[in-house]
């Protein structure tokens, strides 16, 4: 899948730009500043490259600068669960054990760029492509609850996706990472949320 257009609040189009090896260091930068150093360092993004199932994107604007990615990957109801850390059970009633489920992983923005809505064009692009191009039946998403806050929220209602659990301290355990509220490893909550692709819209 080659480059594609994500249109930005100001009308002008954005290119989303599928990770290379040689673009790991730049994505590698922006992940660390945006979700905290060593979640998802260089070792990582070079290994998902070239894996189908894994789709990282960063998102350019007009004169071509990086000021963005978003990152989700393909998977099934039991890798939901599992992901989840979860009983399988957990998951059962959520669609059926055929369907493509996307675990949308992160979206980061440069602090230059948030506040500008450019994250909810982003995610209305992916879910659309979710829907349309790879035919998934279900998203769900971890998200980071700091000092108990949701600052994914109000993306979350604005496409309609359901709560479905709070699970503590999910990222306490990721190896190196540098919480950039906990100043070390992560003490911060989580929130899962889904939506059903074929039958949810905003």
């Amino acid at each position: 899948m080659g480059s594609m257009l994500v249109p930005a609040p100001d009308g002008v189009h954005w290119s989303a730009e599928r990770l290379t090896p040689e673009t790991v260091p730049l994505a590698a930068s922006l992940c660390d500043r945006c979700v905290g150093e060593n979640l998802y360092p260089r070792t990582y993004l070079l290994d998902i490259c070239g894996r189908p199932e894994h789709y990282f994107f960063l998102i350019r604007s007009p004169e071509g600068t990086a000021e963005g990615y978003f990152y989700f990957h393909l998977t099934d109801r039991d890798g939901m669960a599992e992901f989840l850390r979860w009983p399988r059970a957990g998951t059962a009633g959520l669609c059926g054990p055929e369907t493509v489920v996307a675990n949308l992983r992160s979206v980061g923005l440069t602090d230059a760029r948030r506040g500008t809505n450019l994250s909810a064009e982003m995610m209305g692009y992916f879910l659309q492509m979710l829907r349309t191009e790879l035919h998934a039946g279900l998203a769900f998403c971890v998200c980071w609850k700091p000092n108990g806050t949701l600052p994914t929220g109000n993306i979350l209602r604005a496409y309609r996706f359901r709560h479905l659990a709070d699970i503590p301290r999910f990222w306490e355990d990721v190896p190196d990472l540098n919480c950039p509220v906990c100043g070390g490893p992560c003490r911060c909550d989580a929130a899962v949320y889904y939506i059903r692709l074929k039958e949810d819209h905003p």
